[in-house]
Protein backbone atom coordinates (compact mmCIF):
# COMPACT_ATOMS: atom_id res chain seq x y z
CA UNK A 1 0.00 0.00 0.00
CA UNK A 2 1.52 3.61 -0.81
CA UNK A 3 1.77 6.09 2.08
CA UNK A 4 -1.39 8.01 0.87
CA UNK A 5 -3.58 4.91 0.73
CA UNK A 6 -2.35 4.06 4.42
CA UNK A 7 -3.59 7.40 4.77
CA UNK A 8 -6.77 7.68 3.50
CA UNK A 9 -7.69 4.06 5.18
CA UNK A 10 -6.87 5.47 9.02
CA UNK A 11 -8.87 8.57 8.33
CA UNK A 12 -12.25 6.88 6.52
CA UNK A 13 -11.68 4.19 9.85
CA UNK A 14 -11.22 7.41 11.91
CA UNK A 15 -13.84 9.42 10.36
CA UNK A 16 -16.39 6.64 10.83
CA UNK A 17 -15.29 6.41 14.39
CA UNK A 18 -16.39 9.71 14.66
CA UNK A 19 -19.60 9.87 13.12
CA UNK A 20 -20.59 6.82 15.74
CA UNK A 21 -19.99 8.77 18.38
CA UNK A 22 -21.74 11.93 16.99
CA UNK A 23 -25.11 9.88 16.11
CA UNK A 24 -24.82 8.17 19.42
CA UNK A 25 -24.54 11.56 21.51
CA UNK A 26 -26.73 13.70 19.26
CA UNK A 27 -30.14 12.85 21.19
CA UNK A 28 -28.55 13.31 24.74
CA UNK A 29 -25.16 15.22 24.34
CA UNK A 30 -25.56 19.30 23.81
CA UNK A 31 -21.88 20.27 23.21
CA UNK A 32 -20.95 24.02 23.41
CA UNK A 33 -21.73 26.44 21.04
CA UNK A 34 -20.94 29.62 22.33
CA UNK A 35 -18.23 31.14 19.66
CA UNK A 36 -18.33 34.58 21.72
CA UNK A 37 -15.11 33.65 23.18
CA UNK A 38 -12.65 31.03 22.89
CA UNK A 39 -10.55 29.26 25.38
CA UNK A 40 -6.53 29.16 24.86
CA UNK A 41 -4.90 27.89 27.98
CA UNK A 42 -6.07 25.72 31.05
CA UNK A 43 -4.65 24.75 34.65
CA UNK A 44 -5.82 22.43 36.78
CA UNK A 45 -5.24 22.42 40.76
CA UNK A 46 -7.20 19.37 41.33
CA UNK A 47 -6.82 16.66 45.07
CA UNK A 48 -7.91 13.46 43.43
CA UNK A 49 -8.49 10.24 45.48
CA UNK A 50 -8.36 6.78 43.66
CA UNK A 51 -11.19 4.97 45.53
CA UNK A 52 -13.81 7.36 44.72
CA UNK A 53 -15.37 10.06 41.95
CA UNK A 54 -14.41 12.42 44.76
CA UNK A 55 -12.78 15.37 43.32
CA UNK A 56 -11.75 19.21 44.62
CA UNK A 57 -10.11 21.70 43.80
CA UNK A 58 -10.15 24.59 40.95
CA UNK A 59 -9.44 25.04 37.10
CA UNK A 60 -8.46 28.55 35.46
CA UNK A 61 -9.30 29.13 32.16
CA UNK A 62 -7.51 31.53 30.01
CA UNK A 63 -9.55 32.94 27.30
CA UNK A 64 -10.43 35.61 24.92
CA UNK A 65 -13.54 37.41 23.40
CA UNK A 66 -14.49 37.26 19.81
CA UNK A 67 -18.21 39.32 19.86
CA UNK A 68 -19.33 38.38 23.45
CA UNK A 69 -23.55 39.20 23.58
CA UNK A 70 -24.90 42.63 25.17
CA UNK A 71 -25.27 41.11 28.63
CA UNK A 72 -21.87 39.35 28.56
CA UNK A 73 -22.85 36.30 29.52
CA UNK A 74 -20.76 32.91 28.41
CA UNK A 75 -21.73 29.08 28.56
CA UNK A 76 -19.50 26.13 29.89
CA UNK A 77 -20.07 23.17 30.55
CA UNK A 78 -19.81 21.43 34.08
CA UNK A 79 -21.46 18.29 35.52
CA UNK A 80 -24.60 19.31 37.66
CA UNK A 81 -23.37 16.85 40.82
CA UNK A 82 -20.22 18.94 40.81
CA UNK A 83 -20.52 21.89 43.44
CA UNK A 84 -19.07 25.45 42.38
CA UNK A 85 -17.68 27.14 45.26
CA UNK A 86 -16.87 30.52 43.81
CA UNK A 87 -15.92 31.73 40.07
CA UNK A 88 -13.61 34.74 39.37
CA UNK A 89 -13.78 36.74 36.26
CA UNK A 90 -9.63 38.51 36.20
CA UNK A 91 -9.40 38.03 40.47
CA UNK A 92 -12.56 39.43 41.18
CA UNK A 93 -16.19 37.32 42.15
CA UNK A 94 -18.55 36.76 39.08
CA UNK A 95 -22.10 35.63 38.82
CA UNK A 96 -22.57 32.09 37.68
CA UNK A 97 -25.43 30.38 37.01
CA UNK A 98 -25.02 26.43 37.30
CA UNK A 99 -27.83 24.72 35.52
CA UNK A 100 -28.26 21.03 35.01
CA UNK A 101 -24.91 20.46 33.37
CA UNK A 102 -24.12 24.07 31.82
CA UNK A 103 -22.15 26.40 34.06
CA UNK A 104 -23.52 29.93 32.90
CA UNK A 105 -20.81 32.91 33.57
CA UNK A 106 -21.44 36.70 33.82
CA UNK A 107 -18.53 38.52 32.68
CA UNK A 108 -17.33 41.20 35.49
CA UNK A 109 -17.15 43.73 32.29
CA UNK A 110 -17.45 43.73 28.38
CA UNK A 111 -14.41 42.89 26.28
CA UNK A 112 -13.38 43.61 23.07
CA UNK A 113 -12.91 41.29 20.06
CA UNK A 114 -9.34 39.91 20.85
CA UNK A 115 -9.34 40.83 24.30
CA UNK A 116 -8.12 38.01 26.72
CA UNK A 117 -9.89 37.14 30.43
CA UNK A 118 -9.17 34.65 32.78
CA UNK A 119 -11.91 32.73 34.82
CA UNK A 120 -10.80 30.72 37.95
CA UNK A 121 -13.58 28.41 39.01
CA UNK A 122 -13.58 26.48 42.55
CA UNK A 123 -15.88 23.51 42.73
CA UNK A 124 -15.50 20.43 44.29
CA UNK A 125 -18.32 16.73 44.54
CA UNK A 126 -18.93 13.30 43.60
CA UNK A 127 -19.08 12.51 39.86
CA UNK A 128 -21.46 9.26 40.45
CA UNK A 129 -24.49 9.64 37.99
CA UNK A 130 -25.33 6.47 36.54
CA UNK A 131 -25.09 7.82 33.16
CA UNK A 132 -21.37 9.25 33.76
CA UNK A 133 -18.28 7.99 31.96
CA UNK A 134 -15.84 10.45 32.25
CA UNK A 135 -14.84 10.02 35.24
CA UNK A 136 -14.19 6.09 36.83
CA UNK A 137 -13.08 4.49 40.19
CA UNK A 138 -12.03 0.56 39.87
CA UNK A 139 -9.72 -1.90 41.33
CA UNK A 140 -6.59 -3.42 39.74
CA UNK A 141 -7.39 -6.67 40.66
CA UNK A 142 -11.50 -5.82 39.42
CA UNK A 143 -12.49 -7.01 43.21
CA UNK A 144 -13.44 -5.06 45.58
CA UNK A 145 -10.20 -5.56 48.04
CA UNK A 146 -8.09 -4.77 45.12
CA UNK A 147 -5.74 -1.49 44.57
CA UNK A 148 -8.11 1.32 44.04
CA UNK A 149 -7.77 3.32 40.87
CA UNK A 150 -9.26 6.00 39.43
CA UNK A 151 -9.19 7.51 35.52
CA UNK A 152 -11.15 10.09 33.17
CA UNK A 153 -12.33 9.10 29.76
CA UNK A 154 -13.55 12.59 28.41
CA UNK A 155 -13.95 11.75 24.63
CA UNK A 156 -15.77 13.12 23.04
CA UNK A 157 -18.28 15.09 24.85
CA UNK A 158 -18.07 13.79 28.90
CA UNK A 159 -15.18 16.11 29.91
CA UNK A 160 -17.41 17.96 31.77
CA UNK A 161 -17.81 14.98 34.22
CA UNK A 162 -14.85 16.46 35.73
CA UNK A 163 -13.88 19.82 35.19
CA UNK A 164 -15.25 22.99 33.77
CA UNK A 165 -14.86 23.51 29.99
CA UNK A 166 -16.10 24.72 26.86
CA UNK A 167 -17.24 21.34 25.37
CA UNK A 168 -16.51 21.81 22.16
CA UNK A 169 -13.83 19.55 20.19
CA UNK A 170 -13.36 22.27 17.48
CA UNK A 171 -11.78 24.67 20.27
CA UNK A 172 -8.45 23.57 20.65
CA UNK A 173 -6.13 24.99 23.50
CA UNK A 174 -2.78 26.37 23.12
CA UNK A 175 -1.34 24.57 26.35
CA UNK A 176 -2.06 23.02 29.98
CA UNK A 177 -0.77 22.71 33.28
CA UNK A 178 -1.89 19.87 35.15
CA UNK A 179 -1.38 19.76 39.17
CA UNK A 180 -2.97 16.81 40.82
CA UNK A 181 -2.62 15.91 44.72
CA UNK A 182 -3.06 12.17 45.54
CA UNK A 183 -1.93 10.46 48.16
CA UNK A 184 1.81 9.46 48.78
CA UNK A 185 0.88 5.77 47.77
CA UNK A 186 0.01 6.25 44.11
CA UNK A 187 0.73 8.10 40.96
CA UNK A 188 -0.90 10.73 38.17
CA UNK A 189 -0.14 10.18 34.76
CA UNK A 190 -0.98 12.42 32.12
CA UNK A 191 -0.09 14.93 29.53
CA UNK A 192 2.89 16.72 28.45
CA UNK A 193 6.00 16.75 30.50
CA UNK A 194 6.12 15.72 33.95
CA UNK A 195 7.31 19.08 35.70
CA UNK A 196 7.91 18.08 38.78
CA UNK A 197 6.63 16.18 42.17
CA UNK A 198 6.16 18.51 45.04
CA UNK A 199 5.86 15.85 48.80
CA UNK A 200 3.51 16.78 50.93
CA UNK A 201 2.50 15.73 54.60
CA UNK A 202 0.51 12.73 53.47
CA UNK A 203 -0.06 12.96 49.63
CA UNK A 204 2.20 14.38 46.92
CA UNK A 205 1.35 16.56 43.98
CA UNK A 206 2.25 15.90 40.20
CA UNK A 207 2.78 18.66 37.73
CA UNK A 208 2.44 17.97 34.12
CA UNK A 209 2.95 20.38 31.47
CA UNK A 210 1.61 20.22 28.11
CA UNK A 211 3.13 22.54 25.41
CA UNK A 212 1.59 21.33 21.82
CA UNK A 213 -2.13 22.45 20.97
CA UNK A 214 -4.28 19.87 22.57
CA UNK A 215 -8.25 19.15 22.49
CA UNK A 216 -10.25 19.61 25.89
CA UNK A 217 -11.41 16.42 25.38
CA UNK A 218 -7.64 14.94 25.08
CA UNK A 219 -6.65 16.11 28.61
CA UNK A 220 -6.87 13.33 31.10
CA UNK A 221 -5.55 11.15 34.74
CA UNK A 222 -5.03 8.06 35.87
CA UNK A 223 -4.45 8.00 39.54
CA UNK A 224 -2.81 5.11 41.20
CA UNK A 225 -0.50 2.66 42.42
CA UNK A 226 2.18 2.11 39.35
CA UNK A 227 5.71 1.11 38.32
CA UNK A 228 7.10 3.33 35.80
CA UNK A 229 9.17 1.80 32.59
CA UNK A 230 11.41 4.51 31.23
CA UNK A 231 13.92 4.76 28.17
CA UNK A 232 14.65 6.68 25.43
CA UNK A 233 13.65 6.58 21.83
CA UNK A 234 16.25 7.11 19.30
CA UNK A 235 14.55 8.32 15.96
CA UNK A 236 16.37 8.05 12.47
CA UNK A 237 17.44 11.62 12.62
CA UNK A 238 19.16 11.74 15.90
CA UNK A 239 16.61 13.24 17.81
CA UNK A 240 15.50 11.23 21.02
CA UNK A 241 12.36 11.05 22.88
CA UNK A 242 11.05 10.01 26.16
CA UNK A 243 9.30 6.78 26.78
CA UNK A 244 7.08 6.60 30.07
CA UNK A 245 5.18 3.63 30.51
CA UNK A 246 2.86 3.25 33.66
CA UNK A 247 1.74 -0.24 34.38
CA UNK A 248 0.42 -2.33 37.24
CA UNK A 249 2.71 -3.41 39.97
CA UNK A 250 1.69 -6.94 39.20
CA UNK A 251 2.20 -5.68 35.46
CA UNK A 252 5.58 -4.74 34.94
CA UNK A 253 7.33 -8.16 33.79
CA UNK A 254 4.96 -9.02 31.45
CA UNK A 255 4.02 -5.62 30.08
CA UNK A 256 7.84 -4.37 30.01
CA UNK A 257 8.34 -7.13 27.39
CA UNK A 258 5.49 -6.24 25.07
CA UNK A 259 5.43 -2.75 25.06
CA UNK A 260 9.25 -2.69 23.46
CA UNK A 261 6.72 -2.91 20.28
CA UNK A 262 6.18 0.47 21.04
CA UNK A 263 9.51 1.59 19.34
CA UNK A 264 9.01 -0.57 16.25
CA UNK A 265 5.71 1.06 15.58
CA UNK A 266 6.79 4.80 16.60
CA UNK A 267 9.71 3.90 13.59
CA UNK A 268 7.07 2.91 11.10
CA UNK A 269 4.62 5.62 11.67
CA UNK A 270 6.66 8.56 11.50
CA UNK A 271 8.34 6.82 8.32
CA UNK A 272 4.63 6.66 6.78
CA UNK A 273 3.06 10.08 8.39
CA UNK A 274 5.84 12.11 8.94
CA UNK A 275 7.20 13.07 12.52
CA UNK A 276 5.82 12.37 16.03
CA UNK A 277 4.68 15.46 16.89
CA UNK A 278 5.42 15.85 20.43
CA UNK A 279 8.72 14.40 20.37
CA UNK A 280 10.45 17.05 22.94
CA UNK A 281 7.89 15.53 25.95
CA UNK A 282 7.10 11.95 25.72
CA UNK A 283 5.20 9.25 24.78
CA UNK A 284 4.06 6.24 26.76
CA UNK A 285 1.08 3.57 27.63
CA UNK A 286 -0.72 3.99 31.25
CA UNK A 287 -2.45 1.11 32.06
CA UNK A 288 -6.16 1.01 33.11
CA UNK A 289 -9.23 -0.77 32.74
CA UNK A 290 -11.69 1.19 29.92
CA UNK A 291 -10.21 -0.39 26.92
CA UNK A 292 -7.77 2.13 24.87
CA UNK A 293 -8.27 5.61 24.72
CA UNK A 294 -5.22 7.87 22.31
CA UNK A 295 -4.86 10.59 25.34
CA UNK A 296 -2.18 12.86 23.99
CA UNK A 297 1.67 12.00 24.34
CA UNK A 298 0.17 8.83 26.82
CA UNK A 299 -2.28 6.17 25.31
CA UNK A 300 -4.43 4.32 28.12
CA UNK A 301 -4.77 0.66 27.05
CA UNK A 302 -5.89 -2.09 29.16
CA UNK A 303 -2.90 -3.96 27.96
CA UNK A 304 0.02 -4.42 26.18
CA UNK A 305 -1.65 -6.29 23.39
CA UNK A 306 0.02 -5.14 19.61
CA UNK A 307 -3.15 -4.47 17.98
CA UNK A 308 -4.39 -1.82 20.74
CA UNK A 309 -1.22 -0.20 21.13
CA UNK A 310 -0.71 0.25 17.66
CA UNK A 311 -4.28 1.64 16.79
CA UNK A 312 -3.96 4.05 19.84
CA UNK A 313 -0.56 4.96 18.99
CA UNK A 314 -1.94 6.13 14.96
CA UNK A 315 -4.30 8.14 16.48
CA UNK A 316 -1.22 10.39 18.14
CA UNK A 317 -1.13 11.14 14.83
CA UNK A 318 -5.06 11.10 13.41
CA UNK A 319 -7.14 12.59 15.99
CA UNK A 320 -4.43 14.18 17.82
CA UNK A 321 -1.89 16.18 15.75
CA UNK A 322 -4.39 16.48 12.93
Amino acid sequence: LTMRTIAFLLLTIISAGIAHAQSAAQDTVLFDTDSSFDVDYVRFDLTVTPDTEYLAGSVELRAHANALRPNRTIQLSLRGQLSVDSLFNDGTPAAFNHTGDKLFVTLNQDYAANAPFDLVIYYHGYSTMPDRDGFIHYWQTRQPTGIPMCWSGSEPYSAKDWWPCKDNPADKLDSADLYFTCPKADMVGSEGTLVSIVENDTSHTFHWHESYPIDHYLLAFVCTEFDTLTHWHHWADGDSTKIMDFVFPNSVDTMGQSLIVVDSILDLYSRWFGPYAFRTEKYGIAQWYGGGMENETLSFCNDADSSLVAHETAHQWFGDAV
